[in-house]
Order: structure tokens, then sequence, then C-alpha cells
């Protein structure tokens, strides 16, 4: 089957730095895998039914401006494929399906452990050394998610019954194998 991606830029506005910063990186690694892949902004008209996969970009760390327009996000809980939401994004995810989320700051270097197997962490060993760059984050207490991989908090995890993950982390910067798997 053609996987058909689509990344989704959360930042608040379309060209600039951030863009680079936040998008043009996820798009290096998926152009590397698929070619079928395009770049949209959250607030653009899109018909999700054309994409199998949808990566939901991370943004700056003050930019929340996303949270003013959670009716533009209505479309994953009824979406057939798979969905990735990175940092801004996972905090999108939880916010559809009313998961409680927390201030929980992490910047820089860590490792976190890896409890659950799933295809997306194929071979990738714990602890795991990741990116993080974020004001927010989960509480460990969730509803529609099992945790797949933590800190002292979950910083990657998957809708029980379909394929919607959500990663607090930055994969782009240092995990692309978690990107690469998502979408293959």
């Amino acid at each position: 089957m053609i996987q058909n991606v689509l990344i989704l830029n959360l930042c608040s506005k379309k060209d600039t730095l951030h863009h680079l910063e936040f998008v043009r990186p996820i798009e290096v690694i998926v152009k590397k895998k698929n070619s079928n892949y395009e770049i949209k902004h959250y607030l653009d008209s899109i018909d999700f039914s054309r994409y199998t996969h949808v990566i939901l970009s991370g943004v700056p760390l003050r930019d929340f401006e996303y949270e003013k327009h959670l009716d533009k996000f209505s479309w994953i809980k009824e979406f057939e494929g798979k969905v990735l939401g990175i940092c801004a994004g996972a905090q999108v995810i939880g916010r559809v399906f009313d998961e409680k989320i927390i201030d929980f700051q992490e910047i820089g270097l860590q490792n976190i452990e890896l409890v659950r197997e799933d295809t997306i962490l194929e071979g990738l060993k714990s602890p795991l050394e990741i990116y993080g760059l974020h004001n927010k984050g989960f509480d460990s207490n969730l509803s529609f998610f099992e945790v797949l991989a933590k800190s002292s908090k979950p910083e990657l995890f998957k809708h029980k019954k379909r394929e919607i993950y959500a990663c607090i982390f930055h994969p782009e910067v240092r995990n692309h194998t978690l990107i690469e798997n998502f979408i293959n």
C-alpha cells in the first residue's frame, strides 16, 4: 500500500524560522522514506481522507496559538489512518481525548525508559536518549492511552485501540527511527 503522509505544521505562522526548526526536520526524515507527502498548516482547508499518515509538528516553547483552534483537530477522533503528535502535536491529541495536561518543563537531552513493546519502537533500546523541549506534559493517569516510554511522566504513548501516538519529546532531533517506523 502506498503511504500518503501529511506533515501538519502547528507553528502559529506558516513561513517562519520556526518552520525550519520544527517542520523541516520531519520533512527530511519522511522524504528519505516516502516520496508521497505534503506539508500543510493546521489552519488550511484539508481533506484528511487523502492521507494514510498524519504527523503533527512541535512548536516553539511560547507558541500556544494552536490551543485557540482545537476545533481544527476534531478530525483526529474519526481519522482511519495513523497519527503521530510531536510535542505540541501530542498535547493536541491529549486535548482531543480529554487527557489531563500538566505543567512539565524539560529542555535538553535526557534518558527515558521504554516500558512496552510496539512497532514504533522497533530497533530502539532502553534507556533511550531523547531531546525534550516543552513546558507541558501529561499526567501519569491516562484514560485512552497506554504508555510506551516514560521518564518521571509519560513521554510516548499510544491510543489503546487505534494507531494514534503522542510523543512529548522531539524524535526529529535524536530519534529518526521512531518517525521512520511510524510511516513504514
